[in-house]
């Protein structure tokens, strides 16, 4: 990325594996939630179930799911761009 000039960018399709999938969806996602919640939103209102509050969770970037260093790709995007996973 950092050499030529023909760079645009990139996409993250998945930021948060959906653990409410299950299944082969848990392959898709930087990060997890984490086991600390941190607080919860303010109401948030859907059109078919009403108003309620969710947790905020932490994030953890181990995917232990996964086999190997395939749950840890959240450090390895962050290692293909000089930085960092905290």
């Amino acid at each position: 990325a950092s050499e030529g000039t023909g760079f645009l960018g990139t996409a993250v399709f998945q930021f948060q594996s959906a653990h409410w999938k299950g299944g082969s969806e848990l392959n898709f996602g930087l990060f997890r939630l984490g086991s600390d919640v941190l607080g919860e939103t303010g109401e948030i209102c859907d059109e078919h179930g009403g108003c309620r509050t969710w947790p905020v969770h932490c994030l953890s970037a181990r995917l232990d799911w996964l086999p190997g260093s395939l749950g840890d790709r959240a450090q390895a995007v962050a290692s293909a761009w000089n930085g960092t996973v905290a």
